[in-house]
Formats: structure tokens, C-alpha cells, sequence
């Protein structure tokens, strides 16, 4: 029931780590700049979780702008379910380049074929802006696809998000 680590809530100086782990667990989130992490081989910093449960938001702040970070977030329950992942921060200014996806519909499988060229092929690119419609009627099961078929994206790049009309949070009338 685990969900793989994704940044949201990017800027030039803070970026939030999210995952999906065990119930009533928390965890923490080690990182370091890559520069750093290339040369020794450890990481920085580590901020713990300020909350138990599944859904895990960890926000690491006073980050440097335009610079790139090597993370990991380890659950309390097993700390070494997810590998290393990446992000940058956003420059201060300039142009930078990013990707729009939308109507990922992740339960079939035309998103996993999408996700997989963005990770194997993308190497420029800042963020991933999504439009919505993730998992058809915001069902459980869709949304595990999301992070399944989505890791090898998501382990790259920053996520920006929106609700779509497919989102319905499980509502009886819709």
C-alpha cells in the first residue's frame, strides 16, 4: 500500500516530499544537494514528519534556488522501502522549461507509456504541471496505478497539480 515519494509546493527555497506508507506511521526525509551527495555520499539534512499517519507531507525549506537535491523518504515502518530520488529548486529568474500532462486516466494504460518516455527522455525539464483527471471517480485502486505506472516520472520531476472533473472524492452525487 505504499505510494512512491513525490516533491510538490516547489520554489526557489522549499520544496514538500509526499508518500503513502502504513497507517498511524511517519517518517522522515534525508537530503542533501547533489553536489554534496556526489562527493560524500551521505546526506545533510533530515526533517521528521510532524504527523502519524498514510499520507506523508514533509516540507524541507531553506533550500538554494536553481540548485539540484538528492532525497529519500523513509517510513517508519520500513526505512528502506524507497530508493534515492531528485528534484531541482526553481531558479530566481530566467526561462526554464517544464511539462504539461493531463487526463492521465492512470488505471489504463496508455499513462504508463506516457510516464516511462518522460522519464527515460526528459532531461531538461524543471516540473511536470498536471491538469487533472488522474484515476476515473478518484478510486483507491486508480491511484495506486498513478504512483506504479508514474515512478520513474515522478522520481525526476516535481509535480504542480489541479483537480479534474474526474476527481470526485467518492461522492454519491456527483
Amino acid at each position: 500500500d505504499y505510494w512512491t515519494p513525490w516533491v510538490t509546493k516547489l520554489t526557489t527555497t522549499s520544496a514538500t516530499i509526499n508518500w503513502r506508507g502504513a497507517d498511524g506511521g511517519s517518517g522522515n526525509v534525508e537530503f542533501a544537494t547533489s553536489s554534496y551527495y556526489d562527493e560524500h555520499h551521505s546526506f545533510q539534512r533530515a526533517v521528521t514528519s510532524e504527523t502519524t499517519g498514510a499520507y506523508q507531507h514533509v516540507a524541507l525549506t531553506d533550500l538554494e534556488p536553481n540548485t539540484s537535491y538528492v532525497y529519500r523518504a523513509r517510513p517508519w515502518d520500513n526505512t528502506d522501502q524507497f530508493s534515492n530520488r531528485t528534484f531541482k529548486t526553481m531558479p530566481v529568474s530566467g526561462p526554464f522549461t517544464f511539462l504539461v500532462i493531463s487526463d492521465s486516466h492512470a488505471q489504463e494504460k496508455r499513462f504508463k507509456y506516457v510516464a516511462d518516455a518522460i522519464a527515460k527522455h526528459e532531461t531538461d525539464a524543471l516540473f511536470i504541471l498536471d491538469g487533472g483527471d488522474y484515476a476515473s471517480d478518484d478510486y483507491e485502486e486508480y491511484w495506486s496505478y498513478y504512483f506504479q505506472y508514474g515512478d520513474g516520472m515522478l522520481a525526476k520531476f516535481p509535480l504542480f497539480h489541479a483537480i479534474g472533473n474526474h476527481e470526485y472524492h467518492n461522492y454519491e452525487n456527483k
